[in-house]
């Protein structure tokens, strides 16, 4: 099977407060608090997704999966007492490598990131340091997966990740399985 995917998204943001160590919004990682930060100006995201699979014999397979994003905003960053413009550029990266046989499965998948925020004026630094926009880093996170297709409805999963895009850089191990069950609407 082969698939291919390409999107483009272009919007203008008024005022969008930047939440990412918000309470509520720490994905199990130790919280960290920063004041509110705005920003206001033009956002343009495009990128593409392909996946290519070959079917090896009856009950096994192989295949990549792949995609790649491009991000770009210009406007102005402020909080409540200083405002200065900033330009933001990163680049996403995934590659996913997969094999199945039987009711088997194995993964391993990489993500990167890059990005550079370029702040002018004289609230620059200031604001950079502040709202924790570290330019020019590059972020990843690797991770292998095995899952077991119990029945139609039933897998069992298992995952271990390390992941260097937190503030905090961890390693998680996940155990956990998945049910679904499909229920038909009966017609009037």
């Amino acid at each position: 099977m082969q698939r291919v995917g390409l999107f483009y998204f272009d919007g203008q943001a008024a005022r969008r407060k930047d939440d990412r160590y918000e309470a509520g919004h720490s994905h199990g990682v130790d919280l960290t608090t920063i004041p509110a930060f705005y920003f206001k100006g033009d956002v343009e995201i495009f990128g593409g997704e392909a996946t290519s699979s070959l079917v090896l014999g009856p009950e096994s397979s192989i295949g990549v999966e792949a995609g790649w994003q491009a991000f770009r905003s210009r406007g102005e960053l402020a909080d409540l007492t200083r405002t200065a413009p900033i330009e933001t550029d990163s680049r996403a990266a995934k590659v996913e490598l997969f094999g199945q046989w039987a009711q088997h499965l194995v993964a391993s998948r990489y993500e990167s990131l890059q990005f550079r925020n370029t702040l002018k004026g004289a609230a620059a630094g200031v604001l950079a340091d502040a709202a924790a926009l570290k330019g020019g880093a590059s972020p990843f996170r690797a991770t292998l997966a095995y899952q077991y297709q119990w029945d139609e409805a039933f897998r069992l999963r298992a995952e271990w990740t390390r992941d260097f895009t937190t503030i905090r850089e961890i390693d998680l191990g996940l155990v956990g399985f998945v049910w679904f069950q499909a229920y038909q609407a009966k017609g009037m």
